[in-house]
């Protein structure tokens, strides 16, 4: 199953790289990984019945601080930049990680 990451969590993600001489570290609020890591949980159990590897697609300037959000919860779901798929490879993406799930605003 793949999953893409919603456009306004990309872009906060990315607003919260913070570099500094050759370090790069992501800034964003703790309260703020949470909300991403739990909307990603909510996406995984929604379809995990499915036998197929896990994939969350996201750009590559993020890729990695994506990885390391979820990496704690979601150790079986593999992170990779739309660049690392082979052009040939067809891409069949069952849904997006947003914070606007049902689930994620009742909890809010």
């Amino acid at each position: 199953s793949c999953f893409g990451l919603d456009p306004e969590i990309e872009e906060e993600v990315a607003k919260h790289i913070k570099k500094t001489g050759q370090d790069c570290f992501l800034t964003l609020p703790p309260n703020r990984i949470e909300a991403i890591t739990r909307a990603a949980r909510l996406a995984y159990r929604s379809h995990r019945a499915s036998p197929k590897k896990v994939v969350v697609l996201t750009n590559p300037e993020i890729r990695r601080y994506v990885r390391k959000m979820l990496e704690l919860e979601l150790p079986d779901v593999s992170v990779l930049s739309y660049q690392e798929i082979e052009p040939t490879i067809l891409i069949d993406q069952k849904d997006t990680i947003s914070l606007n799930y049902p689930e994620m605003v009742m909890s809010a």
